[in-house]
C-alpha cells in the first residue's frame, strides 16, 4: 500500500485526537481510488476533510463519532 498523506492540519488534528490510524484504516477499507480521494480531502477545508473521506456509519467508530470530529476540526483547520 502506498503511503497517505493527508495535509498537516488534518494529519495533526487526527494525531491529537486518537483517531489518525482510524482514520486512515476506514479510508482504505471504503476506497478504491485513493489517491484521487486524498487529493481531494487535502483540497478542502474543515469538515468537509472528514465528511468526504468515506460512509461514517459503515465504521465501527460510527456516525456521531465522525459528525463530531468533522465539527470539531471545522474550527481546527488552517484556512489558508
Amino acid at each position: 500500500m502506498e503511503k497517505i498523506v493527508l495535509k498537516k492540519s488534518l494529519e495533526s488534528f487526527l494525531i491529537e485526537n486518537g483517531a489518525y490510524d482510524s482514520f486512515v484504516d476506514n479510508l482504505v477499507q471504503q476506497n478504491c481510488s485513493l489517491p484521487a480521494l486524498i487529493d481531494e480531502i487535502n483540497r478542502h477545508f474543515g469538515y468537509d476533510c472528514i465528511s468526504g473521506a468515506f460512509t461514517w456509519h459503515l465504521t465501527p467508530e460510527g456516525h456521531d463519532y465522525w459528525h463530531e470530529l468533522a465539527w470539531d476540526f471545522e474550527f481546527a483547520d488552517e484556512y489558508e
